[in-house]
């Protein structure tokens, strides 16, 4: 990957600096465009160096002789698709990769580098007490003078484009997706400048005009609450779950919890939940919410789009909801993806742990997406999709390997699943080993006990007293489990910005490579499956024919999985429903 970079500098002699402390700014240019490659510009100025703050109407070419270097990291077009990363994961690599350069080149020792407030410099690769978000008028001033460099030198990039395809304005709208770059595209195709195509919300010109595509499937208020409060003392919180399910739809929900609240476990990760704490908390949070929508996305959208489209019309979705019935609140997202067209909108970074509406909205999607899921395994119980709830577990890819996809998957994502393989969870560590892991993971639960979720802390609990006092190993898969959890917590505890030194206690081997069965069962229309459900009700409803608890929550999971998102069946399910059919006639 190294190769797909393209680097240069222009830099004075830095001799005489190298005593005086350097600040240097880092500014992106073409994230998230259609056409163009993705830069990133650094530039440094002396601290000692006053003359550049005084007079914000000096000329670049006035600037460009205090400078003390210009340097660019650039990725082209063809390059980042072969990377098959997202701009975001991009950027925050190509900002590490310049600034080890720009310290190896001009041998800094003494320097502050100053990113975008957008940029997560809490990310483990960029966590450094050297880089900052601009604090003082006189930093943002040199980010601003950093973009104007930066704009500039891109610019000249567009105006090459421009000269070999005309058809094209690249140099005024620069490769993003404006209007204008949009109908560019719809009359003329697409260029080998560009590197993506145009997704559904650039197509129906804006998220505005998408929302119409989630399904809300909950909402209530509760307005007898806010006679205790005022308005002006409640906000909204989103959040997001299913995103990196095999099967299933995406969720998203809105929730107003009132400020005294009196739930002791928010907030908290809902990840970290047990199944029995969600639907207790989920049951406890409904009671105290002052507002709550919840919208979903069905597989096959998520599938064909991608994550982050999804994510973002949902996030709309739930926002334009909530602002329906309190036109000013403030809202908390969680993440930092930001809306464009979401005003008076704050986006936090882990927002589930520091936000109890946030988590709230959390915890209520994964009550709702649960539900959703073990409906499913009504329609396909041999993929036991009520334990794993979608997601790409060894028995889940195993049955995946014997029976190939169902109708309620993400063929595209489990693809991508399915082509890395999976490790059978079995591993034999020697005693001494199995012992000092063992260790290791009792000093970080008494020192993170949050990052521990019920599993993993009960887990431990149960076989650390047997390994270390009396040299039992367990069976090979809990050893598995334990080696599991030590690198699982310790990845979430360096999110946090707090460096572990890992010990190895063995890596991943022998990866079984996955192919698909060739003679899976033909799917049946959706129009099909719609004519046989609504012939099956209006004909019990004609005979006033009482269905079985069995066949009642059969027929609401066809309802809620394959009616409501316009899915196909399989012949089995078609079946299934011929044998109901028979019972009411």
């Amino acid at each position: 990957m190294e190769n797909f970079f393209s680097y240069k500098i222009n830099n004075k002699d830095l001799e005489k600096h190298k005593l005086e402390r350097i600040k240097f700014t880092i500014t992106i240019v073409g994230e998230n465009n259609l056409a163009g490659p993705l830069s990133c510009y650094a530039q440094g100025f002396s601290v000692q160096d006053k003359s550049i703050y005084k007079d914000p109407k000096t000329t670049l070419d006035k600037l460009q002789d205090t400078q003390l270097f210009f340097a660019e990291l650039s990725i082209e077009e063809q390059n980042i698709k072969k990377t098959g990363r997202s701009d975001s994961d991009l950027v925050i690599t190509m900002i590490q990769k310049l600034i080890t350069k720009l310290k190896k080149d001009l041998r800094l020792k003494h320097y502050v580098c100053i990113l975008p407030e957008h940029i997560n410099i809490n990310a483990n690769r960029l966590k450094h007490s050297r880089v900052i978000h601009p604090r003082r008028k006189a930093e943002k001033r040199l980010l601003t003078i950093n973009k104007q460099f930066a704009i500039r030198s891109y610019q000249k990039v567009m105006n090459s484009y421009k000269k070999e395809h005309p058809e094209f304005s690249f140099s005024k709208h620069m490769g993003k997706a404006t209007e204008l770059h949009i109908s560019e595209v719809k009359h003329s195709g697409y260029t080998k400048y560009h590197r993506r195509k145009l997704n559904i919300i650039e197509e129906n010109n804006g998220v505005t005009n998408c929302s119409k595509f989630a399904v809300e499937i909950d909402s209530f208020e509760n307005k007898e609450l806010l006679q205790s409060i005022k308005v002006e003392d409640i906000y909204a919180g989103i959040d997001e779950v299913g995103v990196d399910s095999l099967v299933g739809p995406m969720v998203a929900t809105v929730k107003v919890v009132v400020p005294n609240h009196g739930i002791d476990q928010l907030p908290v990760d809902s990840k970290n939940l047990s199944d029995s704490s969600i639907t207790s908390l989920a049951k406890e949070i409904k009671k105290k919410s002052i507002f709550s929508a919840t919208y979903s996305l069905s597989s096959t959208f998520v599938d064909t789009y991608g994550t982050d489209v999804s994510r973002t019309i949902l996030l709309y979705a739930c926002a334009i909801r909530v602002r329906a019935s309190f036109p000013s609140i403030r809202i908390r997202i969680d993440g930092q993806e930001r809306i464009e067209e979401l005003l008076n909108t704050d986006y936090l970074i882990r927002g589930e742990e520091s936000c109890y509406n946030i988590s709230a909205a959390s915890i209520y999607a994964k009550f709702i997406c649960d539900e959703l899921l073990r409906q499913t395994h009504l329609l396909a119980p041999k993929y036991s999709i009520d334990k794993h709830k979608g997601y790409g577990t060894v028995k889940h890819l195993q049955v995946i390997e014997k029976s190939g996809l169902s109708v309620y998957h993400r063929p595209n994502m489990s693809q991508k699943k399915l082509a890395k393989g999976y490790e059978l969870p079995e591993i034999d560590l020697d005693i001494k080993l199995l012992k000092e892991l063992v260790i290791e993971l009792e000093t970080l639960y008494k020192s993170y006990p949050k990052s521990f979720s019920e599993f993993r802390s009960g887990l431990l609990l149960r076989n650390k007293n047997s390994i270390i006092y009396k040299d039992i190993k367990p069976s090979k898969k809990i050893q598995y489990y334990l080696r599991d959890s030590y690198y699982e917590v310790i990845k979430k505890v360096e999110k946090t910005g707090v460096k572990i030194t890992k010990k190895g206690f063995g890596h991943r081997t022998n990866l079984k490579q996955i192919e698909l069965p060739k003679d899976i069962k033909k799917q049946v229309e959706f129009s099909v499956l719609a004519n046989a459900l609504n012939h099956i009700i209006r004909t019990a409803k004609e005979r006033a024919f009482v269905f079985n608890e069995k066949d009642k929550n059969f027929l609401r999971a066809v309802y809620n999985v394959n009616y409501k998102y316009k899915l196909p069946a399989n012949e089995q399910l078609i079946d299934s429903l011929r044998e109901i059919y028979k019972k009411i006639i």
